[in-house]
């Protein structure tokens, strides 16, 4: 009997020492994928937990690393449940905004955002998802007024300034939004979305040597030639045409409830 009893306490502990580590596994792996920016890795390692247990917010989870695969669809499939209860939190109704963004359904995004806004008052992430869904509207006044809530707020300075200067490349301030820009590249903070705006704005502004500068590491002079001149040959410059940021929302966040 003794001998049945600590045999049983043993296997418990060997069965929970083996689920800690499986844990403990899993999350050093999901850390290092986030890290790396590996969503569909991301996305196969949430639907195998799925799999073994329902989670909502792994489910979340799935819906975020799909929308950063570039997969809008899948992601508002996977979200749109969990954002009908009326107790929807912010994160849930940024990814199915996000989503519904990417998907072209402008409406339906700026109903969501709002709702998140009601939400969550001063919110930058919101505010700044606002102004891009504002922006894909061809609302440029209420875009920038939230883009500057945002920036009021400290939303990321480089990717509130990138979409401060789309707006000014769009109303054709383009030394202004070289203005915004130019420090970030010489900063060498600049990733390629901000150099494609700053290039545009300085084409516009007819400035080859900076094109140059920029795009010389990429192509001959030629090349770099025609770049600029289709860049400065646009006459109209659309939201499509410029970059406007985002950044991820919920992968990342630590101790979420199982």
């Amino acid at each position: 009997m003794y001998r049945s009893i600590i045999l049983s306490v043993l296997l418990v502990t060997l069965v929970g020492c083996s689920s800690t580590k499986s844990l403990d596994n899993h999350k050093t792996k999901e850390s290092m994928l986030i890290k790396t920016n590996n969503y569909d890795q991301l996305v196969l390692l949430y639907k195998e937990q799925l799999k073994i247990k329902e989670n909502k917010a792994t489910r979340v989870k799935l819906a975020d690393a799909y929308l950063n695969s570039g997969d809008a669809e899948s992601a508002l499939f996977i979200i749109s449940p969990i954002a009908l209860a009326t107790d929807a939190d912010v994160d849930v109704l940024l990814i199915q905004a996000h989503s519904e963004y990417e998907l072209g359904s402008y409406d339906r995004a700026l109903a969501t955002a709002e709702r998140a806004h009601s939400i969550s008052k001063n919110n930058a992430d919101i505010e700044n998802l606002l102004g891009v869904v504002y922006a894909g509207r061809e609302d440029y006044v209420k875009a920038r007024e939230y883009f500057n809530l945002a920036r009021t707020h400290l939303y990321d300075d480089i990717k509130i300034k990138n979409n401060l200067a789309v707006l000014d490349i769009i109303e054709g301030q383009y030394k202004q939004a070289v203005q915004k820009l130019l420090p970030i590249y010489l900063n060498e903070d600049a990733d390629d979305q901000l150099k494609a705006n700053l290039t545009l704005a300085m084409a516009k502004l007819g400035n080859f040597e900076y094109v140059k500068s920029i795009l010389g590491s990429k192509y001959d002079d030629v090349e770099v030639f025609e770049h600029f001149s289709a860049l400065k040959g646009i006459e109209r410059i659309k939201d499509s045409d410029v970059i406007l940021q985002t950044q991820p929302i919920s992968l990342g966040k630590e101790n979420e409830k199982e």
